[in-house]
């Protein structure tokens, strides 16, 4: 993942975190015999409860889980993984060892299906600042429909339903022999697995320019002990992670209310004490941002101000000529949460860019130090 190792810690450890991107429900507390308790959303079956044995913070959780009677040791391992030619930073690997027993009802594919969800949504969190993805676990019977909503039109994700080559980006192989399909809303593949032989059908409705719904039904020829509800979603988080927009997010809790929070934002003193050095500010809709940071001049102009609640502005480097037609866009958001304020931080806009200039902008924000600096600030 493109964000630092102490950001998934603090990802896979906070139960607030918890609750924006993987639960329903989340408690957790990190010491030996503490609690984790996380149901609903993403949770492997729907829940993961056990009993702490270990915590090296920052880099590995130990607990055990109690399923169907028997106790199940799982780590969760945070590794660094060094970016070449940039020394301060440093993405992240998230390993999940489960040691199932002998009597487990479930097979070790049912498992890595299930954990395989739970880090792909880690990743459309940390990166991308995805929220919650909920599998509709009441569901029963044989046909199964799964959908996620992306950040892309329609016209976007049509490819990445229809070409093989799109296909395999997310799938990693073909979805099967197209069997029919009405352009841009709708095709059917079979479905190929031995003994389960049926039809897929994947259906595309565009909800508005910014935003698709995929949707997908799995007509099961007889009842299944495999997760494929599960297994269907995980293959949605990674077609939208493929075909959506891509973004980069940051957040963090802070201990403040927005109104305190606001002025941070609000005013080039504000603005300081946490990001850049501001070389012009003039608040409000339609005013002015300009910063110099590295050795770059960055500007744009204000596009979204809400008092206490979000601000927005274009962002260009005077110096790149690849930007000049395509600005980013910086978002930033507060939201009120357990009495503090949820701060977050997107940076958009990289689908009109090429690939590499993403790549350095991850680059640059996987540190996380601005939100950290922001926290400081507001100590």
């Amino acid at each position: 993942m493109a964000v630092a190792p102490k950001l998934a810690w603090r990802a896979l450890t906070d139960a607030r975190e918890l609750r924006l991107w993987a639960a329903d429900a989340a408690d957790m507390e990190l010491n030996s015999g503490g609690p984790v308790a996380i149901r609903g959303g993403v949770a492997p079956r729907g829940e993961i409860l056990g009993d702490i044995q270990d915590v090296e913070r920052d880099t590995r959780l130990a607990f055990v889980w109690a399923i169907d009677g028997h106790r199940t040791p799982v780590e969760w391992i945070v590794s660094s993984l060094p970016q070449g030619g940039w020394s301060n930073v440093v993405y992240t690997e998230v390993t999940v060892r489960q040691d199932l027993g002998p009597d487990d009802e479930d097979s070790d594919w049912t498992w890595r299906t299930l954990w395989s969800l739970w880090l792909r949504a880690l990743r459309a969190w940390c990166e991308r600042g995805e929220t919650r993805i909920a599998v509709d676990s009441n569901q029963e019977g044989q046909v199964v429909i799964e959908r996620i909503a992306i950040r892309a039109s329609a016209a976007e994700i049509w490819p990445y339903l229809s070409e093989p080559e799109r296909v395999k980006r997310w799938f990693h192989e073909e979805l099967g022999p197209e069997i029919r399909r009405l352009e841009g809303q709708r095709i059917t593949y079979q479905w190929p697995e031995p003994g389960m032989e049926s039809e897929v059908t994947w259906s595309l409705v565009c909800t508005d320019e910014n935003i698709s719904e995929v949707v997908v039904q799995h007509a099961l020829p007889k009842p299944s002990g495999f997760p494929y509800r599960v297994g269907w979603k995980d293959y949605l988080v990674e077609l939208s992670y493929q075909g959506g927009r891509p973004r980069i997010a940051q957040t963090i809790h802070v201990d403040a209310p927005p109104e305190r929070v606001w002025p941070y934002l609000s005013t080039r003193e504000g603005m300081e004490s946490w990001w850049s050095s501001i070389t012009e500010f003039r608040p409000g809709l339609g005013g002015y941002v300009q910063m110099q940071e590295h050795g770059s001049i960055e500007s744009g102009d204000i596009v979204e101000w809400e008092p206490n609640r979000r601000m927005a502005f274009l962002w260009r480097e005077a110096d790149h000529s690849l930007m000049v037609d395509a600005p980013l866009k910086i978002t930033i958001l507060l939201v009120p949460e357990d009495g503090g304020t949820r701060v977050i931080l997107y940076d958009e806009g990289f689908e009109r860019l090429p690939e590499s200039i993403l790549r350095g902008y991850q680059l640059g924000w996987a540190i996380g130090e601005e939100l950290e600096r922001l926290a400081k600030a507001l100590a």
